[in-house]
């Protein structure tokens, strides 16, 4: 009777994890890749922008920033552009 009620147990937990990964509530998994997927661009004026590039174009570059904001540059006013900086970064840690 034991191993019935560890089993049924187990499982439960197995289905309530499932679900919490799977779930509706996808806003911690969000979270987490746009970390992973941070880009950085280093302006030719010394700013830096960080966010998420969205189109990389040889005439245009868009994004957004951390604060929602949309950005537009040129191409010739980017000095560096560097992508997935985070994930970068965990990589030469492996």
């Amino acid at each position: 009777m034991r191993k019935y009620i560890f089993c049924i147990t187990t499982a439960l937990l197995i289905l309530a994890g499932i679900y919490s990964f799977f779930g509706k509530e996808k806003s911690w998994r969000l979270k987490l890749w746009l970390l992973l997927d941070k880009d950085i661009i280093y302006l030719k004026n010394g700013d830096i922008v960080q966010g998420w590039l969205w189109k990389q174009k040889s005439d245009l570059i868009v994004g957004r920033t951390e604060n929602d904001e949309t950005f537009v540059f040129k191409p010739s006013e980017c000095e560096i552009i560097q992508e997935d900086m985070l994930l970068r970064y965990f990589e030469k840690l492996i």
